[in-house]
């Protein structure tokens, strides 16, 4: 969000904030687009009230929107898994936040496919909106995983810290560690972790670029763009 408006703050624009959590969300006729940051149907709910074009980014629309932008969730769990696969780990745990997020849904299927193509591997997933956080890393230990994948939004930081300092776990000695960026952070984490990195900035520009010939009233066709993650690989996975 701090990004977005970072960007559209170098335009002669009218920016109005809504909360997607808010169930009363309001607009007036006079906007003429609308940003969609959300990961449920708020939006949607909103679009159908005023008749006006919607950017998506991160969670595709069910009904036709202008322009619909993202970066690959299901390559973003696929490479992490891959990763951790070549270094020889066989039963892994992925993390996701909600199973109502188009994005955990592609990174968990992924994931399951990923892992089920190699024999002998076992694939654990956590949903941290189902299940105490606590209560899930417990359950990983006590299945004996090796490797943890963190894709689940409310507890990317939260997870190292209760690893490292609650549960007493040697990262990477005892568990590898792979988890979604947070830009500044993960870097400086003891040991550095290695992260998936969303490419953010693209998926920001390119929405702000489609808004603004959008609102020149250049004759634009509706799309759909997917960007590539990256992993970036750090200290926090061993081999087996």
């Amino acid at each position: 969000i701090r990004k977005m408006f970072l960007e559209l703050s170098q335009y002669n624009l009218l920016v109005k904030y809504l909360d997607g959590d808010n169930p009363d969300l309001t607009l007036t006729d006079d906007f003429d687009a609308i940003v969609s940051l959300a990961y449920n149907d708020s939006v949607e709910r909103l679009a159908s009230k005023v008749k006006i074009p919607v950017v998506a980014i991160n969670h595709p629309m069910r009904q036709a929107c202008f322009c619909q932008i993202m970066s690959d969730h299901r390559q973003s769990a696929r490479i992490a898994a891959e990763y951790l696969l070549m270094m020889g780990h066989r039963r892994i745990m992925l993390l996701g936040f909600s199973r109502r997020s188009w994005g955990c849904c592609e990174r968990i299927e992924a994931f399951e496919e990923t892992m089920r193509n190699c024999p002998g591997a076992e694939a654990h997933v956590g949903i941290t909106r189902e299940e105490p956080i606590d209560n899930i890393l417990l359950r990983m230990r006590r299945n004996h995983c090796t490797g943890l994948i963190n894709f689940s939004d409310d507890v990317l930081l939260r997870v190292p810290f209760l690893l490292t300092h609650v549960m007493k776990v040697r990262i990477p000695d005892e568990l590898s560690v792979i988890s979604e960026d947070l830009p500044g952070i993960f870097e400086y984490h003891s040991p550095p972790l290695t992260v998936v990195n969303q490419p953010i900035d693209k998926l920001i520009r390119h929405a702000v670029k489609s808004l603004e010939a959008l609102l020149r009233g250049e004759p634009v066709s509706a799309s759909t763009v997917v960007f590539d993650n990256e992993l970036i690989i750090r200290d926090s996975v061993c081999r087996i």
